[in-house]
């Protein structure tokens, strides 16, 4: 899922103002694979660049993306399920009542 070179070129060529430095990226980048390896850095760097509107303007780009990255959760599997396609039925052909949540509503 997480190729170095891909993240490399990425921040050398895509991430305006991102200070890049191929034997110290190389080695950020290497850490980063290894620290968030449930995550997709590419996508989540992608997403970082374009939250700041294509202009991140943090001092420590490096660290600004670690955090982004400290906060990011796995994508989800958006494989389809017989239970996320269509919802559960009772015997009767109806949906079941809705249930209560902590609060009590519906």
């Amino acid at each position: 899922m997480n190729q170095p070179d891909q993240i490399l070129d990425y921040l050398r060529q895509r991430l305006p103002g991102y200070p890049f430095d191929p034997e110290l990226d190389r080695l950020f980048v290497d850490e980063l694979i290894e620290d968030f390896n449930h995550l997709n850095i590419l996508e989540q760097t992608k997403a970082f660049r374009w939250y700041h509107h294509n202009q991140p303007s943090h001092k420590n780009l490096r660290l600004a993306l670690r955090r982004w990255l400290s906060r990011g959760r796995p994508q989800p599997d958006l494989t389809p399920t017989a239970s996320r396609t269509k919802p559960s039925t009772t015997q009767t052909g109806t949906a079941p009542p809705p249930t209560k949540n902590s609060h009590g509503a519906a």
